[in-house]
């Protein structure tokens, strides 16, 4: 027979996040084509950071001061499943691409 404990039961609320705030309008980001089978282009407004990684979680791309646009190719990146992240002052976005 295992030992009896007593226990307490609590609820947990977390209002938003310690760092940064998640973008609130993701459709303002397009990746296309997506899914690949070579290349493909990472559209937004304004100027932001980005970073590429793999699905092991390794980052294998950063660029910073990226203006509207960035081109992304299979003969950089190979292929797989990719996180990319999208990063402006207060907040950041993370989508998802699939190079074939």
């Amino acid at each position: 027979d295992l030992p009896g404990f007593s226990g307490q039961q609590y609820d947990l609320f977390i209002d938003g996040s310690a760092g940064s705030n998640i973008l609130k309008e993701p459709n303002k980001i397009a990746i296309y084509p997506n899914p690949t089978a070579d290349n493909t282009t990472l559209q937004f407004a304004g100027t932001k950071s980005v970073k590429i990684y793999d699905n092991l979680g390794k980052l294998i791309v950063t660029q910073t001061n990226v203006t509207n646009k960035i081109e992304l190719s299979k003969t950089k990146l190979g292929s797989g499943h990719f996180i990319i992240e999208i990063i402006d002052k207060n907040s950041v976005c993370r989508k998802n691409l699939i190079i074939n």
